[in-house]
């Protein structure tokens, strides 16, 4: 039988199939006689592409019936008045296969929550850190919970959803911050469900947030020769580790998992480079989870970071394994343990001082030596300038202590006023 390729309707055609033997691998299949019928029709596509479509059905009446929504469906594709709702139905009923009706729609069809939350946690999982993945996984099941509740399918989610959802957030006490973040994981998930990029939660304003009123925190010269005396005496502590990861965190300013899972072959001449690295599962500490076993940079940004050349002596004068910071079990510190030690150490200097301090004052360091803030924005691995640009506050700062420093350590600085404010000479 051929279709007539002229016809714009549907139509039915009665199929009467010959008794057949067929053969495959030596082996004789014999087929009775049957008889069914055939719908033909055309679809047109969004792109303008045509095309004509057969589906075998065993009943008459059945066959009637899927006659009368065939004819919709070319119709209603022909006119591009097709919505969510035809291509739904259209799809149930069998007219429109899985990858013909995501042509229409711009998504799968018949996505679930659950297809969503798998999708999304292969993402975060790539480009996220072990602790923000966690986090993310927590928020969004609460998200998916919560829509489940109110029996909002995916493909259906409206502004007004994403709107009722941010001032219920809002209403409970969260902070704006969290609101906030909470919104790019639902844009996030969301995606996965509008790939045609008409993402309705993406139209969502986010909430004001405040700037961040505390500049960053670097230590002061005097305690920065301080923590060094009291890193160099407690060498030997954390596994003899702790020395080689000052070195890392006060002069390269490397973040604490940077320095924690830097590998020796990132370790060249005169710099080390943070990038990409490929953890073996046995070197990973037990509460490390990392997509493939592959560690990334913060931002996904990898960088060179040059090194003085004292340091780079002291650090190849270490002994050397596959990695450049070991426990004494051969696998990565836990990252609290490694803030701990430090903390331990560094509140002997004062007692507010952090880890991160020493990122803070290698980056301030930077800027007081004149390094353009787009380069120290490179060396620190920020993402945006406007961040490296808050440390220019604290480098000027430091800039006039230093000076005034150096202005009372001179001797007999009383004459020396004296003879700038009169024009005179000090006496003798």
């Amino acid at each position: 039988m051929v279709l007539p390729s002229g016809s714009d309707m549907a139509s039915l055609w009665t199929i009467r199939q010959q008794p057949r033997r067929v053969r495959v691998n030596g082996r004789e299949y014999r087929y009775p006689a049957r008889m069914f019928y055939r719908l033909a029709y055309r679809l047109w596509f969004p792109s303008g592409r045509v095309v004509t479509k057969t589906k075998d059905v065993k009943t008459r009446s059945g066959a009637a019936v899927l006659l009368r929504d065939a004819e919709k469906l070319e119709a209603r594709s022909q006119r591009a008045i097709m919505d969510q709702t035809d291509v739904r139905m259209f799809h149930a009923i069998g007219l429109l296969t899985d990858a013909e009706a995501e042509q229409f729609l711009g998504r799968p069809p018949n996505l679930t929550w659950e297809k969503l939350l798998q999708k999304y946690e292969k993402y975060s999982a790539t480009h996220c850190r072990p602790n923000t993945h966690r986090e993310n996984m927590r928020r969004v099941r609460q998200l998916v919970v919560h829509l489940t509740g109110r029996e909002i399918a995916p493909e259906v989610v409206t502004t007004e959803d994403a709107e009722d959802w941010k001032a219920e957030r809002k209403r409970a006490g969260v902070s704006n911050r969290t609101v906030n973040i909470e919104l790019n994981i639902l844009w996030q998930l969301l995606d996965g469900a509008f790939e045609d990029g008409h993402n309705p939660a993406r139209s969502v304003e986010k909430l004001d947030v405040a700037k961040m009123a505390r500049l960053p925190r670097a230590l002061t010269p005097d305690e920065d020769e301080a923590a060094m005396g009291l890193m160099w005496d407690n060498r030997r502590f954390l596994a003899g580790q702790l020395w080689r990861m000052y070195l890392l965190y006060r002069f390269g300013g490397l973040r604490r998992d940077e320095a924690r899972l830097l590998p020796w072959a990132h370790v060249l001449e005169d710099r080390v480079l943070v990038q990409q690295v490929k953890l073996d599962e046995r070197e990973l500490s037990r509460i490390d989870k990392f997509d493939q076993n592959t560690w990334r940079p913060k931002e996904g940004d990898a960088r060179a970071v040059p090194l003085p050349k004292w340091v780079m002596e002291d650090l190849r004068a270490m002994p050397r394994t596959s990695r450049l910071v070991f426990s004494e079990h051969g696998r990565a510190f836990f990252s609290s343990t490694i803030t701990r030690a430090f903390k331990r150490i560094l509140k002997k200097v004062a007692p507010e001082l952090t880890l991160h301090d020493l990122r803070h004052t290698y980056i301030t360091e930077q800027m007081e030596n004149g390094v353009p803030p787009a380069r120290v924005q490179r060396l620190a691995g920020h993402k945006l300038l406007s961040t490296t640009e808050r440390y220019t506050h604290v480098a000027i700062e430091a800039r006039v202590r230093n000076l005034e420093r150096a202005y009372r350590s001179i001797p007999d600085r009383e004459a020396l006023v004296r003879e700038v404010s009169t024009g005179c000479p000090p006496t003798t």
